[in-house]
């Protein structure tokens, strides 16, 4: 229930409906000014919400720096061993072959 709209999306509906309303209001007599401000109002939520994410959320760049560091040690406690039965690389922490299913251990 607590599914949030992520400011893109209003940006991109807003972009959407406020050019299409434009577009449909030149060709046609039909009057699409309500639609054109709907989707100015969607492009301000969106801006906004964005601006906001941006200002609370610094620390992105700190996890993905944590996130490489961490699949770093990660790798280096995985060994790349070769099956005997197949020749592929697995990692030595496997009890099979990925390939061929041969038991490692």
């Amino acid at each position: 229930m607590g599914y949030k709209i992520p400011g893109w999306m209003w940006l991109a509906c807003g972009i959407i409906m406020s050019v299409y309303s434009q577009i449909v209001n030149s060709s046609t007599e039909n009057n699409m000014m309500p639609f054109f401000y709907v989707g100015l109002f969607f492009l301000a939520i969106g801006i906004f919400k964005i601006v906001v994410s941006v200002i609370t959320n610094p620390k992105v760049k700190v996890a993905k720096q944590s996130i490489k560091e961490d699949s770093s040690s990660t790798e280096n406690n995985f060994k790349i061993i070769y099956c005997p039965s197949c020749k592929s690389k697995t990692y030595s922490s496997y009890r099979h072959c990925q390939n061929c299913g041969f038991k490692l251990n």
